[in-house]
């Protein structure tokens, strides 16, 4: 019968800690897209605002007022997208951070499980060992029973 690995427990924890380590990663990639989407929107609405800028200085008659809020829409747009830019690195930044403590995870889970592969392949290999003592210990009885028949059969 196999030996229970005596940190079983510990690899049990472990797993348990990788699995925390992927639904955070999952999570982070999810705050990556948000941003993402985030960002190409307010892309996208400056890019209105600089289109719109750009109508209203061609206009025949230039409105000097539509003009202002034109250049206020297209610096509030700009604002925006240097924030989401921010976001979007920051969160880029816990991707990176949530990848590398799930490989840190990982590595931990998967030493504890060589180390129980391990333990296991010595197990087999003394019981192996023990086994084939045995087999060889009744080989030699019996050729000491039959050297002792033969012994006796010859007197």
């Amino acid at each position: 019968m196999p030996q229970a690995f005596h940190l079983q427990a510990a690899l049990d924890q472990r797993q348990r800690r990788e699995e925390q380590r992927q639904h955070d990663l999952a999570q982070a990639e999810a705050r990556l897209a948000e941003a993402r989407t985030a960002a190409a929107l307010a892309e996208a609405r400056r890019a209105a605002a600089l289109a719109e800028l750009s109508t209203a200085q061609r206009a025949a008659n230039v409105d000097s007022y539509a003009l202002q809020a034109a250049l206020t829409r297209l610096a509030r747009s700009e604002g925006a997208v240097a924030q989401a830019r921010h976001a979007t690195a920051g969160a880029e930044d816990s991707v990176t951070a949530a990848r590398s403590a799930l490989i840190t995870a990982s590595q931990g889970r998967l030493t504890l499980e060589r180390l129980r592969e391990a333990l296991h392949a010595a197990a087999q290999a003394a019981a192996a060992r023990t086994e084939a003592a045995h087999l060889g210990e009744m080989a030699l009885l019996r050729w000491h029973a039959r050297q002792q028949t033969s012994k006796e059969e010859m007197r």
